[in-house]
């Protein structure tokens, strides 16, 4: 199975509280639930009333979460049929926490081995406006804006290979 990493990188990095992501473990791919995909599985009368699997992922999302619900009886048990195949390969994409983000900004700037941009580095996460600070100091340190990026990009490859070993979808490094 081919993970679209890409996605799943975005997801992961996505601390916006208006989208939530899912992995399909059978296929790799990664949907997203958000306002369009809400509001588009609403005019549904089924999940498969759609070829979008996002559509349909939220359409089962909303069924699930009883927003979305049959008046016949007989049909709602085969709706919790078509519900329960499509969502069993899926597993939900860990939130992203601006937390985090702020902490591997502290971590990064521990390692700038220039002292004067370390400290400016240190001044520029303290208080409000953090990360637009870091960012404008960045700008001026073409290199070390650079070597950011690729720690940041480092961490995140880890932080989502431990995941994807944590369900199942990598083996551990070593183990054949």
């Amino acid at each position: 199975m081919d993970i679209d990493y890409l996605a799943l990188e975005t997801a992961f990095q996505d601390s916006s509280y208006d989208r939530a992501y899912w992995l399909n473990r059978e296929t790799g791919e990664v949907l997203v639930f958000d306002d369009w995909t809400e509001s588009e599985a609403r005019q549904l009368a089924s999940p498969y009333d759609t070829d979008d699997p996002d559509i349909r992922l939220a359409w089962c999302v909303l069924w699930l979460d009883g927003e979305i619900e049959s008046e016949d009886p007989d049909e709602s048990a085969k709706e919790h049929e078509m519900v329960k195949a499509i969502m069993a390969p899926m597993i939900r994409v860990p939130q992203a926490d601006p937390h985090d983000d702020y902490n591997l900004m502290v971590e990064f700037a521990a390692t700038v081995g220039d002292r004067h941009l370390r400290e400016v580095l240190e001044v520029a996460l303290d208080g409000r406006g953090a990360f637009r600070r870091f960012k404008n100091v960045l700008a001026r340190y073409p290199e070390e804006r650079e070597r950011w990026f690729e720690f940041r990009d480092e961490e995140l490859r880890q932080e989502i290979d431990a995941w994807l070993e944590a369900i199942g979808l990598l083996e551990a490094e070593g183990d054949e």
